[in-house]
C-alpha cells in the first residue's frame, strides 16, 4: 500500500506507515532549503536567516573551483602538505581535487572501500613526520 506524508510544501511517497530514515542526498532531492531552515531553525529568526542565506550565498561551478585551488595554493604557500581524497568523483572533481594536493603523489582517487587503504596511508606519512616549531 502506498502511503503519503506531508511537510508543509514536500510530500514524499512510501508504503510504509512509519518514519523513514534518509541519506542527505535524500533529504536535499526531497526538502528546499527553506523548509529546511524552518524546520530547524524557525524558533529563532536570527538562526533561520544565517542558514538560509548562507546557502543562497554559496558558490557553485567555476567560482567553487577557483575558491578551492585559492585555499590549496595558500596552504601550500605556507607550507602545508595537502592531501585530498577524490572519493567516486566524476572526472572534473578527481582533476580540481589533485590539482588541490601537494603534489600528485599526495592525491588519492579511491572508490569504494579503497577509501580506507587512502586514508591509511595518509596517516602513514604523517606518523612519519617530524613536527618542529
Amino acid at each position: 500500500m502506498e502511503m503519503q506524508w506531508k511537510c508543509k510544501d514536500v510530500t514524499v511517497e512510501t508504503t510504509s506507515d512509519t518514519a523513514v530514515r534518509m541519506t542527505f542526498p535524500e533529504v536535499w532531492a526531497t526538502f528546499s532549503v527553506p523548509y529546511a531552515a524552518s524546520y530547524f531553525y524557525g524558533w529563532d529568526w536570527d538562526y533561520y536567516y544565517d542558514f538560509y542565506y548562507s546557502y543562497d550565498s554559496l558558490a557553485s561551478g567555476n567560482d567553487s573551483d577557483s575558491r578551492l585551488l585559492d585555499i590549496c595554493s595558500a596552504a601550500k604557500d605556507n607550507d602545508v602538505l595537502v592531501f585530498t581524497v577524490g572519493f567516486e568523483a566524476p572526472a572534473a572533481g578527481q582533476e580540481i581535487m589533485e590539482s588541490c594536493a601537494t603534489s600528485a603523489a599526495h592525491y588519492y582517487d579511491v572508490d569504494g572501500l579503497e577509501v580506507s587503504e587512502a586514508f591509511s596511508a595518509i596517516a602513514a606519512t604523517l606518523m612519519r613526520l617530524k613536527l618542529i616549531r
